[in-house]
């Protein structure tokens, strides 16, 4: 596979699961989230927004470099089938 297909696809991916996991939690979060009891060190929304952005780049990153180094290796399609079932499990 072209690595600049490599480099599209992979962003690509990971930006349609966020936006996936943005729209399903829009739909339900506020309700019963606002209404539980949750702990003084619990972090506001920004933060948690923050750090699965980092999340998302960083897999991004990674399936990047898996694609780059493994094309053609024993278990490359297992592993690729478990990024892509990650960024689904995320995304729900």
């Amino acid at each position: 596979m072209n690595r600049y297909v490599i480099y599209f696809l992979s962003p690509v991916f990971y930006i349609s699961v966020a936006l996936a996991g943005r729209a399903f939690t829009a739909q339900g979060i506020d309700p019963w989230y606002q209404a539980i009891a949750k702990p003084s060190y619990t972090p506001p929304g920004s933060v948690i927004g923050t750090m699965w952005t980092v999340i998302y780049i960083l897999a991004a990153v990674s399936l990047i470099m898996f694609m780059k180094h493994a094309k053609g290796k024993s278990g490359f399609w297992p592993i690729l089938g478990l990024y892509i079932v990650n960024g689904i499990v995320n995304a729900a």
